[in-house]
C-alpha cells in the first residue's frame, strides 16, 4: 500500500479540462505508488474498463471522505499526512473546502499575465505552486518574481494520440486536439 497520500480538491471527469487533468494526475500518482484521495464526487467518466478497474479502489477509498464533506460542510477534516492539491485560477482564490492536510499546494492554469496584487500575495504564501504550462511558470517567476513555482508538463496520452498517415479529409492541413 502506498505510504504517501495526495488529495485533489476538484472533481474528476471527461468533459472539462480540470476533470481530465485530475484524472491523468490520479493515474500518474498510482504509477508512482502515491495514494490519491478525492474530495469531490467525480463527474461523468468515459473510461476503458481497465482504467475503471484502476480507478475503482481510489473511488472506494475516497467515498467516506466525500460523503463527510457533503453531509457536514462546516466540519473540518484533518489528515496530517496528506498533501492537498488545490485547484485555482489566476486569482488564487480557492473554492471553500473543509479539509486540511500536511500542506496546500496550488495548481493553476490562467490565460492572462495581468494578475492582481492580492493574487500574487496569496501565491507567495503557498509552499508550492504547480503550473500546467511553461508560460504560466514564466509569468509567475519572471514577471512577479515568485520562487515557489514549478511547471509540470501535462503530457500526451500516446495510447490515444499518435502520429499516423493522413486520411486526406483535411487536405494539406492538420488539426491539434486539446
Amino acid at each position: 500500500m502506498p505510504n504517501q497520500q495526495m488529495a485533489l480538491s476538484w472533481s474528476l471527469g471527461h468533459y472539462h479540462g480540470w476533470g481530465i487533468y485530475g484524472l491523468n494526475l490520479v493515474f500518474a500518482m498510482l504509477r508512482r505508488e502515491i495514494r490519491p484521495l478525492l474530495l469531490r464526487t467525480p463527474g461523468r467518466l468515459a473510461l476503458h474498463p481497465l482504467e475503471m478497474a484502476l480507478l475503482l479502489p481510489v473511488l472506494e477509498h475516497s467515498q467516506e471522505t466525500i460523503t463527510s464533506l457533503v453531509r457536514h460542510p462546516e466540519a473540518m477534516i484533518h489528515a496530517a499526512d496528506t498533501l492537498l492539491l488545490h485547484h485555482t485560477d489566476g486569482r488564487f482564490a480557492f473554492s471553500p473546502i473543509s479539509f486540511s492536510g500536511r500542506a496546500v499546494v496550488g495548481v493553476t492554469f490562467f490565460e492572462s499575465a495581468n494578475l492582481a496584487p492580492v493574487a500574487i500575495s496569496k501565491a507567495r504564501q503557498l509552499p508550492l505552486v504547480i503550473t500546467g504550462s511553461r508560460w504560466n511558470e514564466q509569468v509567475l517567476t519572471e514577471q512577479y518574481s515568485l520562487t515557489n513555482v514549478r511547471y509540470i508538463m501535462q503530457g500526451v496520452d500516446v495510447s490515444r494520440f499518435f502520429p499516423s498517415e493522413s486520411n486526406g479529409l483535411l487536405a494539406k492541413r492538420f488539426v491539434i486536439f486539446s
